[in-house]
C-alpha cells in the first residue's frame, strides 16, 4: 500500500493556483505574497509570467520583504590575510526575522574569494572591488541569484584613491551604473552604464571648498552624494552631469551621508553627541536636526559594557567615539553604529538601543584594524539578462 504524499499548504497554494484558467496580476500577488520569501523566489520557474509578476519592482517593494534587509561586513585587523565578508539579517524593528527571513548569503561564488571589498548596494544589486589586481577590477553581483559580471577596466586608471558608488533603479530600468569619483585638480567623474557597455568621462570645475571626499555616500533621486572634507555634500546628477555643493548644517565630525525613507540624511559624532540631520530642501539647503543623543545617556542603555576587556576599555576612553556611525537602516527610521567590537542599530522613533552584532573575540581586531560596510536588501531583480560586452565573464549557478 502506497503512503500518501504530504504537501506542504505552500505546494497547494501553487496547484490551486497553476490549474486556475484566470487570476488577475492583483488576487495573483496578494496570494503569492503571503508565501514563504525562500520559496516564492522559487517560485519563478512556473512560468513567465509568474516570472516577471514576482520579479516586478512594485512586488519587491512590498512590505512583506522587509525582515530580509541586512547587511555585509567585515572587520579585518591590518596585515592578516583577507576575511570573508559576511551578510548580517538586521530585521525591522519590534520584529524578529522568522523563517521567513533570508538569514544566510554565500559569497563564496564570487572570483578571487574573499580578496575583494562590497563597496555599495542598491536594490539588489551590489558593486564589489577587487583592489589585489592590477589594474584594480570591479564587479557587480547579485548575492541572492548569484550572477555576477566584471566591468570593463577604465582607459586610465586613477589609482585606488577613489570614491565608488552605484546607482540601480528596476522601477526605470533594467541597466545599473557604476561611478568612481576622483578630486586630484578638478572633481573628475567616471561613468559606467550596462546599457551601453562603456565608461564615460566627465570632469567638472574645481570647488575650492571641498577638500576631498569621504565615503561611504548615498545614490537615491538619480543623484549621488558624497561627503566632502571639510563641511560639505557634493550633489553629482547622473543624468545631467551637473553637480551642486551643498553645505552642511555643521563642520564635519567622523560623519555620514545616507539615505533614510525618501530623505538624505547626515549624521556626526564630535565624541559627546551623536546628531541626526535631515536635507528637506536642496535647493535653500535647508537641515533639520531630526535628532541629537548625548552618547554617555547612549551607553547607559546598554546592560554591561561595550567591551570587558581592559585594554579595549581604554581604547574606547581614548577614543571617545564609542559609537561610530555604520549607515541608515534603507526602510525605517534607524541608524546603524559600531563601538570597536559590537555593532548596534539605534531606533529614532523609540530611541532604543539594539546590538545586533558581537565580535567572538575582539582581542583578535587588536588596536589597529579596517572595517566595511554595506546595507544589502536581497532581491530576484537585476542582471537577469546577459548584457553582450559581459557574456564571457557572467557566471550563472
Amino acid at each position: 500500500m502506497k503512503t500518501p504524499r504530504t504537501t506542504s499548504c505552500s505546494e497547494e497554494v501553487v496547484d490551486n493556483i497553476h490549474h486556475c484558467h484566470y487570476f488577475c496580476d492583483d488576487l495573483l500577488g496578494e496570494i503569492l505574497s503571503r508565501l514563504p520569501i525562500k520559496s516564492l523566489f522559487r517560485f519563478k520557474c512556473v512560468s513567465r509570467s509568474w516570472r516577471s509578476l514576482i520579479s516586478s519592482y512594485e512586488f519587491q517593494t512590498q512590505q512583506r520583504l522587509r525582515n530580509s534587509l541586512g547587511c555585509f561586513y567585515r572587520f579585518q585587523p591590518h596585515g592578516s590575510p583577507a576575511q570573508e565578508p559576511n551578510y548580517l539579517c538586521t530585521p525591522v524593528p519590534d520584529e524578529e526575522p522568522g523563517d521567513d527571513s533570508i538569514r544566510v548569503i554565500d559569497l563564496r561564488f564570487l572570483p578571487n574569494y574573499p580578496n575583494f571589498q562590497t563597496i555599495d548596494s542598491c536594490h539588489g544589486l551590489v558593486l564589489c572591488l577587487n583592489d589585489e589586481t592590477d589594474p584594480v577590477t570591479y564587479f557587480v553581483c547579485n548575492p541572492l541569484t548569484k550572477r555576477w559580471v566584471i566591468l570593463p577596466n577604465l582607459e586610465k586608471q586613477w589609482g585606488r584613491d577613489c570614491t565608488a558608488k552605484f546607482a540601480f533603479d528596476p522601477s526605470v530600468s533594467p541597466d545599473f551604473q557604476a561611478i568612481l569619483v576622483w578630486c586630484p585638480s578638478d572633481i573628475i567623474v567616471n561613468i559606467f552604464s550596462s546599457a551601453t557597455g562603456k565608461w564615460v568621462q566627465s570632469t567638472m570645475p574645481w570647488q575650492a571648498e571641498v577638500t576631498d571626499l569621504y565615503p561611504p555616500g548615498a545614490s537615491m533621486n538619480g543623484n549621488i552624494y558624497d561627503v566632502g572634507f571639510p563641511s560639505h555634500v557634493l550633489s553629482i546628477d547622473l543624468k545631467e552631469m551637473n553637480f551642486q555643493v551643498l553645505e552642511l548644517p555643521e563642520e564635519l565630525y567622523n560623519g555620514l551621508v545616507g539615505r533614510l525613507g525618501n530623505f538624505l540624511c547626515y549624521t556626526s559624532n564630535d565624541g559627546y553627541v551623536l546628531k541626526i540631520w535631515v536635507l528637506k530642501d536642496s535647493s535653500r539647503n535647508e537641515w533639520e536636526l531630526k535628532d541629537a543623543v548625548v552618547l554617555e545617556d547612549l551607553e547607559k542603555k546598554l546592560l554591561q559594557p561595550i567591551c570587558s576587556k581592559a585594554w579595549c576599555e581604554e581604547l574606547l576612553c581614548r577614543c571617545q567615539h564609542p559609537f561610530n556611525p555604520l549607515g541608515f537602516h534603507p526602510i525605517v527610521e534607524s541608524v546603524f553604529l559600531w563601538a570597536h567590537c559590537r555593532i548596534f542599530r539605534y531606533d529614532l522613533m523609540n530611541s532604543r538601543l539594539v546590538e545586533i552584532w558581537r565580535h567572538d573575540n575582539c582581542g583578535e581586531l587588536g588596536l589597529s584594524f579596517e572595517y566595511s560596510f554595506t546595507e544589502y536588501s536581497p532581491s530576484p531583480i537585476g542582471l537577469e539578462r546577459i548584457p553582450s560586452w559581459g557574456q564571457s565573464a557572467l557566471l550563472l549557478l
